[in-house]
């Protein structure tokens, strides 16, 4: 009868159980902790063929195993020896020696005893007296193979040397890549979904509606896998879109159901997972990957380096990597750390894809169908009967109260107002719902509050312990906390008394004093909280939660997210404040400046100045613009030193003086002294004083200023003043230039020749200061231009001709320069288009001339050619005013020629629309019925080429009425006819009643010509 045993054999063991027995020889850990023992180990390893480092690696492997570590380089120990066993199954024979080790262990010292003494006194041993099976311990066959056995203890081993060491190869190859690849995931939807999850992109509840041409645009961002080349192996790109469009939903839908997952690793790169990507110029990819990045402000400069690195290594790339980032919108603040203004730059954009500059691809709305089409989905996946989809539509508007341009709500609104719409009528199963009753009472607050209610009733009150609330409040301010950092480790909890003060016990406690069931209600895993999701119910969350709080605790919580100087929490607030604008006023975010005592909290707050501002004139609210400001003011007298501060403070009061330079004069000027203030406080700072001058050289522009001699001196002091101090501070002198072009405009208007001399001597200065900088030599010839706009004005041709002739010596010296031969040919137009009027033929012919000079240089220069094709229908309608046809014919001439050169240009297209419609009513009223027939024959050719263009519509218009009113006066009725059918067919072209209007004629819409032309026909007849 066979023998019972108390264990499990060891020959029958698998891996999992191989591990577990691995882990509980706690004695066998002490033994291979002995330096001798482990010195006499590694040298069997050696000899085995594992090369220095991989003998170290490998003992390494085996003392973690035994020592119950948690983690073998950075990778869990028990999923890693699990694929050993199971890829070598050899390996098993190995560590079940290891094992039977631990039916020895009363001998075990004097087994090493023995042993030992035998190698260090040399003695020999009896060999022969030794059998060495599955149970003789390690000791004993490392002892005998450095006496003298080694072919002998080598015997029961050759057979797995060469697998082993090549499994090991394998598998540290693996471990390598696995220790510098993207953790690419989007999360599994928990099996009971809560209200929060119902909306979320990964819900499964609905299809994706509405979004066939970005599918379209991702599959051909993904391209063709087969293709190769650096620009193809890697690529990038930025779509955007306010919170709740889709973006993520979008991505992830793609990434899941559209790519082949056999062929393709994709999946969101997290932010928390972006920073432990730490070294990805190492990575080299083994398939096709698509990354996503969401919210990419919240990391930029780390997303930046790895676009960088990528854009870098794509040559040596063997498979296509993509990565998709998705932001709210573009602002500068972040898109500078991302993509900095250096030598990188133009070889990260020569990999971007759909959009030709970092700005990125706005995300279209979803249109009405597809927002019914979803909300009704939701309906019949809860057993109920959906109301007719107009009905939804209205609710969905009503709840979503910042819709896009075309008045259509986000889906993320549409599927809450539809699950909103469902929980009240499931509250009386047993009647028959009236919707439209439902639909009516819906608003914002309700429904979101309704969602957020749900969610804590049905997920986290029943993980919670039933301590009367008390643990749950805790941990609902710690995700409020976690969303407004985006992501929250509760182990930096353990300084919650220092960070958090009299907050603190509002707080949980660090780990281990956790509750893992509550916090993987809340979304979070192990000790970390992740935010809300989605973002806009993680808005709402916070800004719930810090309203439930006294005022001094919200501040204090708001305060101490900022302090870290991390992007993210800055995100947060800005996205609160665009999405709940009157809740970011409850929660007084000036009030919690005004009570901040940490200096890089301070700063965050300066740093999101500009974007706060932004958001203010976007939803017009300039007092809390002001409370923002008047409290930055206070922290800048809190840090007096802070240079940083002060100049984000000068960058948004820069702002704040462009927005109001022509609607607020007094609060412009109530800018400039602050900014005077800090430019003396910081007065050695550049960048300050650069903003400064920026500031004096748009002051200059302002509208409707009287113009004040006395006080452009004064403005031009201070700049001196700057340019004193920063004497090759080349910005500022670029400021200087700004302010000479704009007071010469001033000038020349008023006739102050005097003072536009003085802004030329200045130019004079700033070229030898900086030499024949091109920003400074195309600000020269704008004075020059502004003079001779002036100048010729009133006739007075002896200045503009002296002034003519020193743009043309700076375009002799900078021939090249576009912007100088640009600024040419606008003096040109004007004094050709001013020449005509008076008829001076001479100058026109010379003007005309300087264009043929401009197009032998730049002649695929479409602004040049712009203003050639302006000037030749200007000559045109003159031209036939004064039957100089033969003049008309070469006008017309230059036309056919820039729009042979231009033809899909709808500029010049335009200008030779002006030129046939005044033509041709001019000529219908001298009765050249040639000219006449032959313009409106241009004008259909163009509206065919051209359909839908608005401007070449509003001339044939022109023409088709003049000459009709022509017509019907003249008795021409058949005229007048054809006339009044062009009319209606433009009318029917077009939807919008847009106005006509020639020469002094008072304006008409469109449908008030066709009536008039009627009339005129029934009256005439």
């Amino acid at each position: 009868m066979a023998e019972i045993q108390t264990e499990e054999s060891p020959g029958s063991l698998n891996a999992n159980a191989i591990i577990d027995k691995l882990a509980q020889s706690g004695f066998l850990s002490d033994l291979l902790a002995d330096k001798d023992v482990k010195a006499t180990l590694l040298g069997e390893i050696r000899e085995l063929g594992f090369r220095p480092p991989l003998h170290y690696v490998v003992l390494r492997l085996i003392t973690a195993i035994v020592a119950k570590s948690e983690s073998f380089i950075g990778k869990a120990i028990s999923s890693r020896l699990q694929t050993f066993i199971e890829n070598t199954p050899l390996l098993a024979g190995l560590l079940q020696r290891l094992i039977t080790i631990q039916h020895g262990t009363e001998t075990k010292d004097a087994l090493k005893t023995s042993i030992l003494t035998v190698i260090t006194e040399g003695r020999p041993v009896d060999l022969d007296a030794l059998e060495i099976d599955d149970t003789t311990p390690i000791e004993t066959m490392l002892a005998l193979h450095n006496i003298q056995g080694f072919e002998k203890v080598l015997s029961e081993l050759e057979g797995q040397t060469d697998t082993l060491i090549t499994a090991f190869q394998k598998e540290i190859d693996q471990l390598f890549h696995n220790m510098v690849s993207p953790e690419l995931r989007w999360p599994k939807p928990r099996r009971e979904l809560g209200s929060f999850d119902r909306v979320k992109y990964n819900s499964n509840l609905n299809g994706l509606y509405g979004r066939e041409k970005e599918i379209e645009l991702l599959t051909n961002f993904a391209g063709d896998i087969e293709i190769c080349g650096p620009e193809f192996n890697f690529r990038w790109m930025l779509i955007k879109g306010d919170g709740g469009t889709g973006k993520t939903r979008l991505a992830f839908d793609f990434t899941t159901e559209k790519l082949n997952r056999n062929i393709w690793k994709a999946g969101k790169l997290h932010l928390h997972d972006l920073e432990k990507f730490r070294n990805p110029e190492k990575w080299l990819p083994r398939q096709p990957t698509f990354i996503v990045i969401d919210y990419v402000s919240g990391q930029a400069e780390k997303t930046g380096d790895l676009l960088r690195i990528f854009a870098n290594n794509a040559a040596h790339y063997d498979f296509p990597v993509r990565v998709l980032l998705l932001e709210r919108k573009v602002d500068k603040s972040w898109l500078a750390k991302m993509l900095p203004e250096n030598g990188d730059k133009p070889m990260v954009m020569d990999h971007v894809f759909g959009h030709e500059d970092e700005n990125g691809l706005t995300i279209p709305p979803v249109d009405a169908t597809a927002i019914k089409k979803m909300m009704k989905e939701r309906f019949a996946k809860a057993g109920q009967t959906p109301p007719c989809g107009d009905l939804l539509l209205a609710a969905a508007q009503r709840v979503d109260t910042r819709p896009n341009d075309a008045n259509q709500p986000r889906p993320l609104f549409a599927l809450a107002t539809a699950e909103a719409m469902i929980a009240e009528a499931e509250k009386e199963p047993e009647s028959q719902p009236d919707f439209t009753k439902i639909a009516a009472l819906l608003n914002q607050e309700d429904v979101l509050a309704g969602m957020l209610r749900r969610e804590e009733d049905t997920c986290w009150q029943h993980a919670a312990p039933d301590d009367g609330g008390g643990t749950l409040t805790r941990y609902k301010l710690a995700l409020a906390l976690a969303t407004l950092t985006q992501g929250l480790d509760l182990n930096d909890l353990e300084t919650k008394d220092a960070d958090y003060g009299p907050v603190a016990r509002h707080l949980p406690d660090p780990p281990p004093d956790h509750h893992q069931g509550l916090i993987s209600a809340l979304g979070g895993t192990g000790t970390f909280l992740a935010p809300v999701e989605p973002d806009i119910m993680g808005e709402f969350f916070v800004a719930r939660t810090l309203l439930e709080c006294s005022t001094k605790h919200r501040h204090c919580l708001v305060n101490n997210s900022l302090k870290n100087g991390k992007i993210a929490p800055i995100a947060s607030i800005l996205r609160l404040l665009q999405d709940f604008p009157q809740k970011t006023v409850d929660i007084d975010i000036p009030a919690a400046m005004l009570s901040c005592e940490h200096e890089i909290a301070a700063y965050s707050y300066a740093w999101m100045a500009i974007d706060w501002l932004d958001q203010c004139n976007k939803v017009n609210n300039p007092k809390m613009a002001d409370d923002f400001m008047d409290a930055l003011k206070m922290l800048s007298i809190k840090f007096p030193k802070n240079h940083k501060i002060a100049q984000e403070e000068s960058k948004a009061v820069f702002n704040m003086i462009l927005d109001d330079l022509n609607t607020n004069r007094q609060r412009t000027n109530t800018m400039l002294l602050r900014l005077d203030t800090l430019c003396a406080q910081f007065s050695d700072n550049e960048e300050i004083s650069l903003i400064m001058a920026e500031a004096y050289s748009n002051i200059f522009f302002r509208k409707e200023e009287k113009y004040n001699r006395k006080q452009i001196d004064e403005m031009l002091s201070r700049i001196d003043t700057l340019r004193t101090k920063f004497n090759d501070h080349f910005k500022i002198g670029l400021a200087e230039a700004k302010a000479a072009v704009n007071i010469s405009l001033r000038a020349g208007e008023q006739n102050d020749w005097e003072q536009t001399t003085v802004m030329l001597k200045r130019i004079d200065k700033l070229r030898e200061t900086f030499g024949n900088r091109p920003e400074i030599v195309s600000r020269e010839a704008k004075i020059v231009f502004n003079i001779i706009f002036d100048a010729s004005k009133i006739g007075d041709w002896q200045k503009t001709d002296k002034l003519l002739n020193r743009l043309d010596t700076i375009r002799t010296e900078f021939d090249k320069n576009t912007e100088v031969a640009l600024t040419e040919a606008h003096a040109a137009s004007h004094i050709g288009t001013l020449c005509c009027e008076q008829g001076n033929w001479e100058r026109v012919k010379a003007m005309l001339i300087r264009f043929d000079n401009l197009r032998t240089h730049f002649a695929h220069n479409i602004d040049i050619a712009i203003s050639e094709a302006l000037t030749a229908a200007n000559i045109c309608t003159f031209s036939s005013e004064k039957n100089d046809w033969n003049r008309v014919n070469e006008m017309l001439k230059r036309l056919d020629n820039l729009r042979a050169q231009f033809y899909e240009n709808p500029e010049i297209a335009e200008a030779e629309a002006s030129a046939a419609s005044n033509i041709s009513t001019i000529s219908s009223e001298k009765g050249v019925k040639i000219w006449v027939a032959d313009m409106l024959g241009r004008l259909d050719l163009l509206l065919l080429q051209f359909p839908k263009n608005y401007k070449i519509a509003v001339a044939e218009a022109n023409a088709a009425f003049y000459i009709g009113e022509d017509a019907c006066n003249r008795v021409d009725f058949n005229q007048g006819k054809k006339m009044l059918e062009r009319l209606i067919k433009t009318s029917d072209r077009f939807s919008n009643n847009f106005l006509i209007k020639y020469g002094s004629e008072p304006h008409r819409t469109i449908d008030e010509a066709i009536q008039h032309i009627s009339e005129m026909l029934l009256i005439k007849n």
